[in-house]
């Protein structure tokens, strides 16, 4: 049986300061990629001129194309279509790759084939700087039971830190209305319908912003509760696992409502709140939600009363 190749595919927009960091760390792999797809999203600074530099690297090809600027989804889906490998590892421009990140994802694979799933653990930078390792615990054996984890926060996963079959986006792609939390829905079904194995070993450094998308309140209104729906598509998931659905809805509705809360949109954020207790009134027993909740319509209260 051939071994299997993985193509990385870097989706970039404006990251000329940061983009080669990431292309250095794939080059140095002690189990090289077949290649480097890199979809430039409409880049304006200086992307295209760094990566002409990689071109020739003499290691691995490295394919560029640049696209008119449609979001981080279309990106994705764009490179996955180009890729060549029987598996696909997505590293966002900004991240990096640890020196043997993807021999220790392959390895399971090459003791068991029919796997479709690797993911392993990471380090996670904050705004601050701060670096946390963050381990990956073992999968249960059901994949509804992994569906269920991902979906209450109890399990992880991250662009950089797993490898996964092509053949899956046959089936499965970023949608591309969103601009914030596309991943979450390709997230949760690659949960749901791989066969699938945990590395507790670091593949991944993984940098979190303080302007990431996912915590834009006017990106976070235009995609709303269109998650749960990209979750739950009845055309991928059997109907068992339909039973978790309102819990999620409460959930990402309690989610919506503290990002929007911190960000000031009170009038909004109440009305995502009151979405969750119409859905589940023994949401109103999570306190950390309900003192935000009390204390955001006092405050509201004496901005009004301070404007009179």
């Amino acid at each position: 049986m051939p071994q299997p190749t993985v193509s990385v595919v870097i989706p970039t927009y404006n990251y000329a300061h940061l983009i080669s960091k990431a292309i250095d760390s794939v080059l140095t792999q002690t189990c090289p990629p077949l290649e480097i797809v890199i979809i430039d999203d409409g880049s304006e600074d200086d992307t295209g001129s760094v990566i002409s530099r990689y071109e020739n690297n003499g290691k691995i090809k490295i394919a560029y194309i640049r696209t008119e600027n449609a979001g981080a989804a279309s990106a994705r889906n764009l490179g996955i279509r180009k890729a060549c490998g029987n598996f696909v590892l997505l590293l966002d421009a900004d991240d990096l790759l640890l020196p043997d990140a993807i021999e220790t994802l392959l390895k399971p694979v090459i003791l068991d084939p029919t796997l479709e799933l690797v993911i392993g653990g990471c380090f996670a930078v904050d705004a601050s700087g701060q670096k946390r390792y963050r381990p990956m615990a073992p999968l249960k054996a059901r994949k509804r039971e992994n569906f269920q984890a991902y979906l209450e926060s109890k399990t992880s996963i991250s662009h950089g830190r797993f490898i996964v079959r092509r053949e899956f986006f046959n089936k499965v792609q970023y949608p591309t209305d969103f601009r914030s939390s596309e991943d979450i829905s390709v997230f949760a079904l690659l949960f749901a319908t791989c066969n699938a194995c945990a590395v507790d070993h670091p593949t991944a450094v993984i940098f979190h912003h303080r302007d990431s998308l996912r915590n834009n309140p006017e990106y976070i209104l235009g995609v709303g509760l269109k998650v749960v729906d990209a979750v739950f598509d009845k055309r991928l998931l059997p109907a068992d696992f339909f039973e978790f659905r309102s819990a999620f809805r409460v959930k990402r509705c309690l989610s919506i409502f503290r990002t929007l809360n911190r960000a000031g949109y009170y009038q909004p954020a109440t009305q995502y709140y009151h979405m969750a207790i119409r859905e589940s009134f023994p949401a109103i027993f999570r306190w950390s939600f309900f003192s935000k909740y009390i204390r955001m319509q006092l405050k509201n209260i004496f901005t009004i009363e301070a404007r009179k």
